[in-house]
């Protein structure tokens, strides 16, 4: 008996064997389908990223053409900008940031904005508070008392031989409007 005790120990070794085999072999099957499963994750990862740096290596290149498009604009400009400081305004016309201004002594709106058309010019459009102040200042220059907040009036009675300046604002359909199109506004 000690030999078929001996056989069954065995047998029962190569059973519990087997069993823990199958339980190892079925962990094993779990971790394969969850590596391939997380493979296929990545993989589609893989082709997300690689397409979203095709697109973004496309939007950069465009950003390049672009950025070397306005380096090219701001060079024209600058160029234009220097020729313009070199090229002075027209005798008795003044000089503020990139315009020319002249002043006239027309009696209507539409005979100041004809002298200025004759000139290839037209009628001040004050676009800054800058622009104002500069505008004002020159105006005030030709005459002795000139307070910015009384402007209109002072320039009036500066017996400059004209009742005032005509600027390229007016009422257009109940709103007021300049020269250029653009509504007169609060600032």
């Amino acid at each position: 008996m000690e030999g078929s005790n001996h056989t069954y120990q065995y047998l029962l070794e190569v059973i519990i064997d087997n069993e823990n085999l199958k339980r190892h072999n079925s962990s094993l099957t779990v971790q394969m389908n969850n590596l391939t499963e997380a493979y296929t994750v990545l993989s589609s990862n893989i082709t997300n990223v690689s397409r979203e740096n095709q697109q973004l290596k496309a939007e950069n290149q465009w950003l390049k053409a672009e950025n070397q498009r306005l380096k090219a604009e701001n060079q024209r400009l600058k160029a234009e900008n220097q020729k313009r400081n070199f090229e002075p305004c027209q005798t008795g016309w003044f000089h503020f940031q990139a315009s020319c201004y002249a002043i006239g002594n027309q009696s209507t709106w539409e005979e100041a904005r004809d002298d200025c058309r004759s000139k290839k010019a037209d009628l001040v459009v004050i676009e800054s508070p800058d622009e104002q102040f500069i505008f004002m200042s020159v105006l005030c220059s030709n005459i002795s008392f000139c307070d910015h907040q009384e402007f209109i009036s002072n320039i009036t009675r500066a017996g400059l031989g004209t009742s005032g300046y005509w600027i390229g604002l007016r009422a257009e359909a109940g709103s007021w409007q300049w020269v250029n199109g653009s509504d007169l506004t609060e600032e």
